[in-house]
């Protein structure tokens, strides 16, 4: 069996974490077996151990049932080990838990209890991140108004914090409220900002509202709105055909046409350097 890269950047960032007055025992071992490639050795001694009561086995093993090739995937197995992991204190394990709650993968589907669980992991050390994912999850069960009642300014309140994080998408989804004036005033400037950090990461709906809003602004905006659209084409198919940038290129002088492929080099190429290409 090999261990999928999912697995094995999660046992990365687990070495980094180590939950209170746990002494070294054989997880060190199960751990390096499976980074190695012994997955056999691997499971056994990691089972042995979460059955025992250790939350970083207890996620391992949920990863495995979950999605590790040549093991048929148990959703419902999945969850339970990735609860154990939670309630063992790993943030992670509560994290994945909530999410198989939410989709009412391996489990009945309960938004409200999701949304109790995003909560408990927003309130944890922000360990691989899981934090801002809960902020970010609950931005969107608040926005969309599906399972949970709809709620603009928690929307924008849980966003907020995780597009301050980081997250692309919490990004895109706090410029569209400031543009929209949805739960906060109407402002194209704050949209922009927002909008143009999710952009930056390949935020691909990001780059078109981003578009949107530099276009309705003065024409010295009209190069960098193009850039965005084109570069939204490029990465997503879906972008491709909105005929917005199409109506921005009519505007732009062949100076300003040269102008915006420099930019869009520019960005391809610190795209390219952040993949390792």
């Amino acid at each position: 069996m090999r261990i999928s890269l999912r697995t094995r950047l999660a046992l990365s960032a687990l070495a980094l974490f180590v939950l209170p007055a746990r002494a070294q025992s054989p997880l060190d071992l199960g751990m390096q077996a499976m980074q190695n490639g012994d997955e056999t050795e691997a499971l056994r001694l990691l089972l042995t151990i979460a059955e025992g009561g250790d939350a970083q086995a207890a996620f391992v093993v949920g990863l495995v049932y979950d999605s590790e090739p040549g093991v048929p995937r148990d959703a419902a197995r999945a969850a339970e080990w990735y609860r154990r992991a939670g309630a063992g204190g790993l943030p992670t394990g509560l994290l994945y838990y909530a999410a198989f709650v939410h989709n009412g993968d391996g489990v009945p589907k309960d938004v409200a209890r999701a949304a109790a669980l995003y909560r408990e992991v927003a309130a944890l050390p922000d360990v691989m991140g899981t934090a801002a994912m809960a902020a970010q999850a609950l931005g969107e069960l608040y926005y969309e108004d599906a399972g949970v009642p709809k709620d603009l300014a928690e929307a924008l309140r849980w966003s907020t914090t995780a597009a301050e994080a980081g997250r692309a998408d919490a990004q895109y989804r706090v410029g569209y409220m400031h543009w929209l004036g949805e739960g906060v005033p109407q402002s194209d400037s704050s949209a922009a900002v927002w909008l143009r950090r999710a952009s930056e990461q390949r935020q691909t709906r990001a780059m078109g509202a981003l578009m949107a809003v530099l276009f309705g602004e003065d024409a010295s905006h009209y190069v960098e709105a193009y850039v965005w659209g084109s570069l939204a084409a490029e990465l997503d198919p879906v972008q491709a055909m909105m005929a917005g940038r199409r109506v921005v290129e009519m505007r732009l002088t062949p100076a300003q046409k040269e102008e915006a492929e420099r930019q869009k080099q520019v960005w391809r190429t610190r795209w390219a350097a952040e993949d390792g290409q």
